[in-house]
């Protein structure tokens, strides 16, 4: 570096006597190759080492010195970034069994002392049906198979094969949409479902209405997807709704309580009795009830007056 630094104090004075002569243009020719020669070197050696320090500034220790060093978390946090172990995955914890649940009192009922049903789907996840089929007054099951032209109930194939496998007694039902095309929904309820492995005759669960469908054109769509399902099945399925929406919807129609077989749905004390006196089979009393072997709420039934099992019954 002393000798770089004379090297250019050298070549400045030179220039400061060249100019204070006159032009550096009057040298002599000798002259100017040697001021040119010199004044390149003095631009490549200049460039060299700018270089060369910049390089030092930047560069890191090897890896291997880094592991040696007792301050290397310290002093290349910013270049490293911050040193921390990965973080393992959560393990995956695998389906449990439901833990009985205790049935409360239901309205006027201190017991469910009668023979009682239930509808179920996804919504109550894992259900445990062994616990179920202990009580001798669980007569019937529901299970959600398929709603509108696309959805299946992703609990259906489980549950339909337990249930059976304890001895009760399944049956399928289908959530109808006005605004699709019957023959598409029976279309998807036939392909999910197994008739022979069906012990309760079918349902149609039947609740909205959209404001785009006409009240004719529902009724329409209605009766087809109800004859589909009783030329497959040979006999006429049961239809669910709830009360306010029979009387609506349903009760002046070729739907109605007197040619077709009901479920209705009204969540009150006292066993509702329909508009023009209409006989329907099934009550359904709550939508939030417990049971042993069931997580959360579960909608349940009972059969109304003198109806029985064997009324719905497919074989």
């Amino acid at each position: 570096m002393i000798v770089y630094f004379l090297f250019i104090f050298y070549i400045c004075k030179s220039l400061y006597y060249k100019i204070l002569q006159g032009c550096i243009f009057t040298m002599t020719i000798y002259n100017r190759i040697i001021f040119i020669s010199l004044l390149g070197l003095f631009v490549f050696l200049d460039t060299t080492l700018w270089a060369q320090t910049k390089q030092k500034k930047v560069q890191t220790p090897p890896l291997a010195v880094l592991k040696k060093s007792r301050n290397a978390k310290s002093q290349y946090s910013e270049i490293l970034g911050p040193v921390e172990p990965d973080r393992l995955p959560p393990r995956c914890k695998p389906d449990r069994i439901i833990k009985p649940v205790h049935i409360p009192y239901l309205f006027n009922y201190p017991a469910m002392d009668f023979l009682h049903g239930y509808d179920m789907s996804h919504y109550q996840g894992m259900v445990d049906w062994d616990i179920i089929a202990k009580d001798p007054l669980a007569g019937f099951i529901y299970l959600k198979a398929t709603e509108g032209v696309a959805l299946t109930d992703s609990k259906y194939s489980r549950n339909l094969e337990e249930a059976r496998r304890c001895g009760l007694k399944v049956g399928s039902y289908h959530f109808f949409r006005a605004q699709l095309n019957p023959t598409e929904q029976y279309d998807l309820f036939m392909s999910t479902i197994d008739i022979k492995k069906q012990d309760l005759i079918p349902l149609v669960d039947v609740e909205v209405l959209p404001r785009r469908v006409s009240h004719s054109l529902f009724i329409k769509r209605l009766e087809i997807f109800c004859e589909l399902l009783e030329k497959a099945f040979g006999c006429k399925p049961m239809i669910y709704t709830g009360k306010n929406f029979y009387e609506k919807h349903l009760a002046h129609t070729k739907i109605n309580a007197r040619d077709y077989k009901f479920m209705i749905a009204a969540y009150v004390d006292e066993e509702p009795v329909l508009k023009n006196e209409d006989d329907y089979l099934i009550w359904q009393f709550t939508g939030s009830g417990t049971a042993n072997g069931i997580r959360g709420k579960v909608d349940i039934s009972r059969f109304r007056g003198n109806h029985k099992l064997n009324e719905i019954m497919y074989q």
